[in-house]
């Protein structure tokens, strides 16, 4: 599915809000909540998916709040084995496994979870998307 051809409807984006915020602590809800308008206005700035921007910024962070343990025990749950690089910083963890989350849990398609994941560290030739949720 190409991010031009993802969309979801108001109920939808309302129930994902809804099942993500669960899963944050309330100042966390505050800083999605931020990042969900930002991102909007960026990708009306820019052309971009504003659907995709929207359910991105709403999930970017929904592993943030569980320890280092919980996050490299869920990376072994799924086979993922962390690099040095990620393992020196465990504060980019939540990058990793919340695009996880995003997909096995939340059924997001690739390019969302390719923007959750590089949503802290950014990376050479970022898409439309990846670049939104990033500056969002």
């Amino acid at each position: 599915m190409k991010p031009a051809e993802i969309h979801f409807t108001e109920q939808q984006l309302a129930d994902l809000r809804e099942k993500a915020y669960a899963m944050l602590d309330e100042r966390r809800i505050v800083h999605v909540k931020g990042c969900e308008q930002t991102a909007l206005a960026l990708s009306e700035r820019w052309g971009g998916n504003s659907s995709a921007a929207a359910a991105a910024a709403i999930l970017h962070d929904i592993t943030k709040k569980l320890s280092t343990k919980e996050q490299l025990q869920l990376l072994k749950k799924y086979g993922i084995v962390p690099d040095n690089d990620l393992l020196s910083a465990p504060k980019l963890l939540h990058a990793v496994t919340g695009a996880l989350l995003a997909k096995k849990l939340f059924c997001m398609p690739e390019e969302i979870a390719e923007a959750i994941r590089w949503h802290t560290s950014g990376k050479p030739a970022m898409t439309m998307l990846e670049k939104i949720i990033y500056m969002a």
